[in-house]
């Protein structure tokens, strides 16, 4: 607990250094802890390192699990609506790994949902199929989009594109690279809307 707050500020700074270089139409997206986010003033101090950094805000996403929120829901929700007020991003990583609960999609406004890898998993069965239609067609009416992550194979693709799934995360789109190669991106023009998945 000691070490991971200065180590994730440290990161945090590296990232935001290397992701200035990058093409405006790319995005960062940093994983934060429950520690951070339920620790007053963490969003004061954050955004105290993206000023300082002069990256844009709305190019920024903050991945949290629902464990952040469970551990002390008040002050997760106060810093994330205050980090959201500066145009910051907040994505609920790996809906479905915990008690998911629809709680924190109505009492929160994330801007985005990243579905739990065991929700891809299990989606090759009958049972596990009808699970994920059900969560992404719960995203789809509070009108929030959902990234299915950990796609390895063109069923995996194929399966939730069907579910009418639009993003996508995993092995099988894109491997994970150095902030280096995204780097080469630059001056690559905006994809167009046919780069999701559907």
């Amino acid at each position: 607990e000691r070490v991971i707050r200065p180590l994730t500020w440290r990161l945090l700074e590296l990232a935001l250094s290397d992701a200035a270089q990058w093409p405006e139409w790319l995005s960062l997206s940093f994983n934060i802890s429950a520690d951070h986010v339920c620790t007053e003033g963490f969003s004061r101090d954050l955004l105290g390192i993206v000023e300082a950094s002069r990256f844009d805000p709305a190019r920024l996403k903050l991945e949290i699990t629902e464990t952040a929120l469970l551990r002390d829901s008040a002050v997760a929700t106060h810093n994330c609506a205050a980090l959201q007020r500066q145009g910051i991003h907040i994505v609920l990583d790996d809906f479905g790994a915990g008690c998911a609960s629809v709680t924190y999609l109505r009492s929160l406004r994330f801007d985005e949902v990243k579905l739990d890898r065991s929700l891809t998993m299990n989606s090759r069965s009958e049972e596990g199929h009808l699970l994920a239609r059900g969560v992404i067609e719960l995203c789809a009416t509070l009108e929030v989009p959902c990234t299915a992550e950990h796609l390895e194979t063109q069923q995996d693709l194929d399966r939730f594109v069907a579910l009418g799934c639009r993003f996508g995360q995993g092995y099988f789109l894109q491997k994970p690279t150095s902030g280096e190669a995204i780097g080469a991106f630059a001056g690559a023009p905006k994809p167009t809307p046919q780069k999701s998945l559907v």
